[in-house]
């Protein structure tokens, strides 16, 4: 795996709540809910 490679630790996919056919995808590829964002624009 190349991330492993370059030393990298972890990967992070920006995902959008409504995407239901991506979240099932990288839930099925190991990936774990992390956070949950909220903005503001000013």
């Amino acid at each position: 795996m190349a991330g492993k490679e370059t030393s990298c630790t972890s990967l992070l996919a920006d995902v959008w709540d409504f995407n239901k056919r991506a979240l099932a995808f990288f839930e099925a590829a190991g990936l774990v809910h992390m956070r949950h964002w909220l903005e503001q624009p000013l």
